[in-house]
């Protein structure tokens, strides 16, 4: 962009020339003033030699008056010294008012030169001013030159965005354009959707009316619990809400043959290794085997399951990677979840092994046996066993049973597809036929091996009869 012109007129260009006039006088007055100070300087020299030659004349005349008169008369001497000193005392004068001519002459020179000093100064100071005023003006030029461009700049930025906001505003009319066409396609459609509401609304009507009956829910209360007894007798449990086409039946079958394949593994560890380690702790009662077996025991019912498992994932499938870390399908895939499935009911059948056996230890009978001389192995296994075994049945059918129900953690963390991860699965589905099916299975099961237990009171206990 080019600069702005300025005219001849400008006050800028006519005070650079007031500038160069007194730069021009300021260079005369210097050579004027240096020619003034050269004169008055030859003058007193010249005047100074001038005044020394006459005083030597002075002073030779003086001594050769002086010879003179020793060789002269008195009388002569006195008139002719008298004649000499009026003329000397005349030609001093003279030379007093010429030298003090001079003196004038040379102050007037010097009044001269300081005014020249004064002149100089002062257009040295006017040249200072007028080159400050040059300064501003040059300051105010390049400011409005800055001033001109910023705002040509700025203008060219406004018509731009300008242009940007009127393609903006186009662009945005478009789509409203669009957008009411898009309304107004949408509201006939809704229109035409309107006439067919009745229809679908009969059409919906109908359909709940169809589930209603197909669910039995449209017939009266006592039969429809009727009916859903009568289809639990035949293994119906109904149809699950969240699969379609799959039966509670169907769900839960593969569901509790997987729980029951862990649950068996799980509790015949805990009686293979908790009743003997019970019998071991109560026969060597207060010996470090008794200890040992004690704090093993609170040591498994203090840990809990989830803990154990992930415990047992971080060691031996992470660290050590000797054991697979969930599934199942080869025989490793069993080790892990029986172990944490079957360690509480190892620690709990030690516990109560132990102390039926130390109750039934200190009995008469066994005192007896043992009077009789039987041997120690023998009172053990054939007396004081079987009747120490109740509090075991008893604790350890109603652990399978929840074994097969009720192990949602540990088959959540091994995942395991049993019981507990399909009853999970449906509570967070909220499929409520699979969930009250799998409420009804439990149920029975706990039923089931409660009615299991007490059989195996009389095998164990022949003094037990049930009319």
């Amino acid at each position: 962009m080019d600069a702005p012109k300025f005219q001849k007129s400008d006050p800028a260009i006519l005070l650079l020339n007031e500038i160069d006039i007194l730069l021009a006088q300021t260079r005369l007055m210097e050579l004027y003033l240096k020619q003034a100070q050269a004169t008055a300087a030859n003058e007193n020299a010249r005047i100074h030699e001038q005044y020394e030659a006459e005083l030597s004349s002075l002073r030779a005349n003086l001594a050769d008056k002086e010879r003179q008169l020793q060789q002269r008369p008195a009388i002569a001497v006195d008139r002719d010294l008298s004649a000499t000193v009026e003329q000397l005392q005349r030609e001093l004068s003279e030379k007093h008012q010429i030298v003090s001519r001079q003196e004038t002459t040379l102050q007037r020179s010097n009044s001269e030169i300081v005014a020249l000093q004064q002149r100089i100064a002062q257009l040295e100071t006017d040249n200072g001013a007028a080159l400050s005023a040059a300064r501003e003006s040059n300051a105010i030029r390049e400011s409005l030159a800055a001033d001109v461009s910023a705002l040509n700049l700025e203008l060219e930025s406004n018509r731009r965005e300008f242009h940007q906001q009127q393609l903006a505003a186009r662009e945005f009319e478009n789509g409203l354009r669009e957008q009411l066409q898009l309304l107004q396609n949408q509201v006939a459609e809704k229109q035409a959707d309107a006439f067919n509401s009745d229809d679908e609304l009969r059409k919906a009507e109908q359909e709940i009316a169809a589930l209603r009956h197909a669910y039995g829910v449209d017939r009266p209360v006592y039969e429809q619990y009727f009916t859903y007894v009568k289809h639990i007798a035949s293994g119906d449990l109904g149809m699950s809400a969240r699969r379609a086409g799959y039966s509670v039946t169907d769900i839960l079958k593969p569901a509790l043959i997987n729980s029951a394949k862990l649950a068996v593994w799980a509790w015949l560890m805990a009686i293979s290794l908790g009743i003997p380690l019970g019998i071991v702790s109560a026969i060597y009662r207060g010996t470090w085997i008794d200890t040992a077996a004690r704090l093993v025991a609170v040591t498994g019912q203090a840990i809990p399951g989830w803990f154990m498992g992930i415990v047992c994932i971080v060691l031996f499938a992470s660290v050590w990677n000797v054991l697979p870390a969930a599934g199942m399908g080869s025989p490793s895939h069993y080790i892990l979840p029986v172990i944490v499935l079957g360690h509480g009911a190892f620690a709990g059948l030690t516990r109560l092994t132990r102390a039926a056996m130390l109750d039934v230890l200190d009995s008469e009978f066994v005192k007896m046996a043992r009077a009789k001389g039987m041997s120690w192995q023998s009172v053990i296994w054939k007396h004081a066993l079987r009747n120490a075994l109740l509090p075991a049945i008893t604790f350890g059918g109603l652990y399978f049973a929840g074994l097969l129900t009720g192990a949602i953690l540990i088959e959540n963390i091994f995942a395991w597809p049993g019981m507990g991860r399909a009853l999970q699965a449906a509570i967070a589905q909220r499929d409520y036929p699979v969930i009250q099916g799998g409420v009804m299975l439990a149920a029975s099961l706990i039923v089931v091996f409660n009615f299991l237990t007490d059989v195996a009171y009389t095998i164990a206990d022949p003094r037990i009869r049930y009319n």
